[in-house]
C-alpha cells in the first residue's frame, strides 16, 4: 500500500504536466515553421529561375534548421524531459522572430513617415568620399557629395531676379557620385551658361540618383512637385533600362520596373526585390548586408597596401561571355516609356530634353579598358548567368540611343545625340559609362552650346562657327 501512493502520485503529476507537455511539443514545432515556410519559397524561387544566391544559403540553413529540430526530437529519450529543457530556448527564439517582426515595422514607419527625403538624399546632407583605395581614371581621390533643402544635389536657386531653373535627371551618369559638387556635369553646365550669357542666371539642379530607369524618372515627375516648378528638365536616359533587359534576357521587364519605382518612392534599402524570394522583400536583410559589407570594405581598405579592382570588375572578369538576348521587346518598351515621360511634360506644360547615352563600349577596347568594365549583366529574372561582350554592348547601347532618336523625331520632341558627341575613352570615362572630369565637361560644354543657341538664349547667343546645334525638331 505504501508503495501504490508515491505511484499514484507520480501518475497525477505526469497527467498534470501532459498538457503542458501537448503545448510545449507544439510550440516547438510551430517554431520549424518559419525555416520551413522560408526553405520551401525560396526552392520555388529557385525551380522558377529566379532563385540566386541568396535563395540558395536560405534552403542550405531551412533544411539544416528543420533536420537538426526534428532529430533532436525523435532521438531525444525522454521527450517531454527534452521539451522543458527546450522552453528557454522557444522562448528566446519567438522572442527574437518578435523583435524580428516590430523592426521591420518600425524601420518601414520611419522610412515611409517620418524621414522621407523629397528626391532621395536627405536634404541638407554633405559627405566626404575617400577614393583612393579605388583610383579612377581622371577623377579625384576624395569629393565632396552635398544636397540641398530640396533633396537635389547642388545649390539652392536665388530667390530674386530672373532665374532660367533647369534640373537634369537620370541615374548614376547623371548623379556624378564620384565627381566633386564642383566637377559634376550638371554644375559645369550651370557654370557655363551664366558665362556665355547674361539675360538670365541659370541654375541646375541634379536630380540624378544611380539606378533609376525611365519608370522612375516618370514616377519622380508624378509625384515630385520640385520637377514641375522647372523652366527645363533634362533627361539623360537609356542605360539602366538597357541593364534591366539584359538581366532579365530581353523579357518584358515593365512590371518588374513599376514595383521597383514603387518601393524607390516608399525609400526602400537597395537590395529589396520584387524577383526571387520572399526573403528579399524584407527591409531588414539589405539594410543589414550593407552594415556587414562596410565593415568588411573597411577592413579591406585597412589592409590594403596597393591600388584595388572594384569587385564588379573583377566578377566581370572572371565571368563567361554570352550572347545578347533578343532586346526588340525591351526597345518596344522602352519607347513606351519615352512617350509616358513625353505625355507628363506636355500634361504639366514642362519643357524637356532628353540626351542619348554615351559610353565606352566598342569592341576593339585595349585589355587596359576592358579592365575597367562592370556592366553588362546577362541573366534571367534579374539573376547573373555571364556578361555581354563590349562589342555587342556597344551594338545594345547604339539601338536605345536610336530608338530615343527615333521617337524624339516621330514625335518633335527636343532631344540631342550626346553619345555622339563624346569619345569613346578615358578621357571621358572612368569605367562603362560613368564620366570623369573630363566627360563631365565634355557634357556641359555640348549642352550648354545647344540650348544657348535655342530659346530662351538664342538672340543672345550663337554657336561657335560649324557646329550644328543638334536639335531634332522643336514642340
Amino acid at each position: 500500500m505504501r508503495q501504490e501512493a508515491p505511484l499514484k502520485n507520480r501518475e497525477l503529476e505526469g497527467s498534470r504536466s501532459s498538457p503542458s507537455s501537448r503545448t510545449l511539443l507544439v510550440a516547438y514545432l510551430v517554431h520549424l515553421l518559419v525555416p520551413f515556410l522560408f526553405l520551401v519559397d525560396s526552392l520555388l524561387a529557385v525551380l522558377r529561375g529566379e532563385g540566386g544566391t541568396v535563395e540558395r544559403e536560405v534552403i542550405a540553413f531551412g533544411v539544416a534548421w528543420v533536420l537538426v529540430g526534428l532529430g533532436a526530437l525523435a532521438v531525444a529519450r525522454d521527450r517531454g524531459q527534452f521539451l522543458r529543457h527546450a522552453a528557454g530556448l522557444l522562448v528566446a527564439v519567438y522572442a527574437l522572430f518578435l523583435c524580428l517582426g516590430l523592426l521591420e515595422l518600425g524601420v518601414r514607419m520611419e522610412t515611409r513617415y517620418f524621414n522621407r527625403a523629397p528626391l532621395f538624399f536627405k536634404p541638407g546632407s554633405k559627405m566626404v568620399l575617400d577614393l583612393t583605395p579605388w583610383p579612377r581614371v581622371g577623377v579625384s581621390p576624395k569629393v565632396t557629395f552635398s544636397v540641398n533643402a530640396l533633396g537635389l544635389r547642388g545649390p539652392l536657386p536665388p530667390h530674386e531676379g530672373r532665374v532660367y531653373k533647369i534640373i537634369a535627371v537620370g541615374g548614376s551618369t547623371t548623379e556624378c557620385a564620384s565627381l566633386d559638387d564642383s566637377e559634376e556635369w550638371p554644375h559645369l553646365l550651370m557654370q557655363r551658361m551664366n558665362s556665355l550669357q547674361t539675360q538670365y542666371f541659370t541654375w541646375v539642379g541634379n536630380a540624378g540618383v544611380s539606378g533609376l530607369t525611365t519608370v522612375d524618372h516618370l514616377s519622380c515627375l508624378r509625384r515630385l512637385p520640385i520637377l514641375s516648378q522647372a523652366d527645363l528638365l533634362v533627361f539623360l536616359i537609356g542605360v539602366n533600362d538597357l541593364e534591366a533587359a539584359l538581366e532579365y534576357g530581353g523579357a518584358s521587364t515593365q512590371k518588374t520596373l513599376e514595383r521597383k519605382a514603387e518601393l524607390f518612392a516608399e525609400h526602400a534599402p537597395a537590395g529589396v526585390r520584387e524577383a526571387g524570394g520572399f526573403f528579399r522583400h524584407f527591409w531588414l536583410y539589405p539594410m543589414t548586408r550593407t552594415a556587414l559589407l562596410d565593415l568588411a570594405l573597411r577592413w579591406k581598405i585597412a589592409r590594403a597596401h596597393e591600388p584595388r579592382r572594384s569587385d564588379q570588375s573583377k566578377r566581370r572578369s572572371a565571368g563567361p561571355i554570352l550572347p545578347l538576348p533578343d532586346l526588340q521587346l525591351a526597345l518596344q518598351e522602352y519607347a513606351q516609356r519615352v512617350r509616358g515621360l513625353e505625355q507628363e511634360c506636355q500634361v504639366r506644360s514642362l519643357r524637356c530634353v532628353f540626351l542619348t547615352q554615351p559610353s565606352i563600349w566598342r569592341a576593339d577596347l585595349p585589355q587596359s579598358e576592358r579592365d575597367l568594365l562592370w556592366f553588362g549583366k546577362i541573366g534571367w529574372r534579374g539573376h547573373v548567368h555571364g556578361y555581354a561582350s563590349a562589342g555587342d554592348l556597344a551594338r545594345a547601347m547604339d539601338a536605345y540611343n536610336q530608338t530615343l532618336l527615333s521617337v524624339c523625331g516621330k514625335d518633335h520632341l527636343e532631344c540631342y545625340d550626346l553619345a555622339a558627341a563624346i569619345p569613346k575613352d578615358t578621357s571621358a570615362f572612368y569605367d562603362d559609362v560613368h564620366f570623369n572630369i573630363g566627360g563631365a565637361r565634355m557634357v556641359a560644354q555640348f549642352l550648354a552650346d545647344r540650348l544657348l543657341a535655342v530659346p530662351p538664349f538664342r538672340q543672345r547667343y550663337s554657336l561657335p562657327a560649324g557646329q550644328a546645334h543638334g536639335r531634332l525638331q522643336g514642340r
